[in-house]
């Protein structure tokens, strides 16, 4: 029974963690709805769980932070939404909400659960990099044109941002179960499925991810230059000529790898089109929050909005109001704040990518892969605090 639960665990937290579901439901190739699958899913394993001795975290942070997100949104519902459209949204966010929740109970049931969680979030990376590589060298092929990004590898997240953000916060959970000889390059090919998403911030949080480790010991100074400083001297080089020979098949423009890179010495310019429209749809949003100060103008409406503000902070703003501001940094506080200092590898790289990913992206609450990972590191901070040797290697 044991080694069935670990391998249905396993399986489940790769299939869930990889964005399969949702992949092949944007791709055409299902009409089942994703949530079919994520709910059936969570299901099986709560009803696997109860044949472990639960450790009953009710009390937790995390359990706490998700009953009052789950509250803010029926009131808002209450105050702002009563239409059918305002219905799905917080019908689609109590679900989120219950399912972050779901998964943070059967990861909390022993501390096996979590480890094997965290090793099949460490085999979805290492499969993602190689979808995004065969993505950026064959744009269109795993994704319908309309959703493909010449130039910019989505991998099955069908997102170039998201696909970073995967890769960057299960860098900074899992490479406590990488050996230490073999870190450097667990680095290094983690780094090369980043910055082929070409997303100026999963490649920002992968510098300050990897300085971390450095910081923490946990990986070498050569592994910090291998994986990160080597890769960006080179890839200008190497992007303008492998980009030259994909695209005489591919119709890959170079100037779509070039633009974006350029951005890191042009910030604040408005050269880029994309920063110029996230400038736009920012100073909308603060237009709109500075008329909605208190009650903000509720989750339907920003919904319909064309284009999102890219950042948390400010989306929940403009949705609940100034106080709004505080929600997201609450939850990703409410998610290490229980363990802080008990695991090196974690919690400090992922805190810091966890924030820093909010200012960027305004999907952080609605992907499953994040919702999953904070899962992991809530349900690690209750469990027996590991020991680590000289080397840095955890005794659990």
């Amino acid at each position: 029974m044991k080694r069935f639960r670990e391998t249905a665990l396993f399986t489940l937290v790769f299939l869930m963690s990889s964005n399969i579901a949702v992949y092949l439901f944007l791709a055409h190739r299902t009409n089942v709805p994703p949530f079919v699958f994520y709910v059936g899913s969570t299901s099986f394993l709560y009803l696997l769980s109860l044949t472990i001795a639960q450790r009953s975290p009710v009390s937790h942070p995390y359990v706490i932070a998700l009953v009052s997100l789950m509250g803010l949104s029926s009131v808002e519902f209450v105050i702002h939404d009563q239409t059918m459209e305002g219905f799905k949204v917080f019908a689609t966010e109590l679900y989120l909400y219950l399912y972050a929740g779901a998964t943070f109970f059967i990861l909390s049931s022993s501390p096996n659960t979590v480890r094997v969680a965290k090793s099949a979030l460490l085999f979805t990376s290492v499969v993602s990099v190689v979808v995004n590589v065969y993505d950026f060298l064959h744009p269109g092929k795993l994704l319908p044109p309309d959703l493909s990004i010449p130039g910019r590898a989505s991998g099955l997240y069908a997102n170039p941002n998201i696909s970073g953000i995967a890769l960057v916060l299960s860098l900074s959970l899992t490479i406590d179960l990488v050996p230490p000889r073999l870190r450097e390059w667990f680095c290094l090919y983690i780094s090369t499925g980043v910055l082929l998403t070409v997303s100026r911030g999963a490649i920002l949080a992968l510098a300050i991810t990897l300085a971390l480790f450095w910081y923490l010991r946990l990986v070498s100074r050569r592994a910090f230059l291998l994986a990160f400083v080597a890769p960006l001297v080179i890839a200008p080089f190497l992007a303008i000529g492998v980009l030259n020979i994909v695209a005489r098949s591919n119709q890959i423009n170079p100037e779509t790898v070039i633009k974006r890179l350029s951005w890191f010495s042009e910030v604040g310019r408005g050269h880029d089109v994309s920063e110029a429209s996230r400038l736009r749809v920012a100073e909308k949003a603060i237009e709109v929050l500075d008329s909605n100060k208190w009650l903000g103008i509720g989750a339907s409406e920003i919904s319909a909005w064309p284009i999102l503000p890219h950042n948390m902070y400010l989306l929940f703003a403009v949705e609940y109001g100034l106080l709004g501001i505080f929600i997201y940094p609450m939850f990703v506080f409410s998610t290490v704040i229980k363990g802080w200092g008990g695991s090196r590898g974690a919690l400090l790289p992922f805190t810091i990518a966890m924030l820093l990913f909010g200012l960027v992206d305004h999907n952080m609450m609605t992907t499953y892969i994040v919702l999953i990972a904070a899962a992991i590191v809530a349900a690690e901070s209750i469990m027996p605090r590991p020991q680590f040797d000289e080397k840095g290697v955890s005794s659990i």
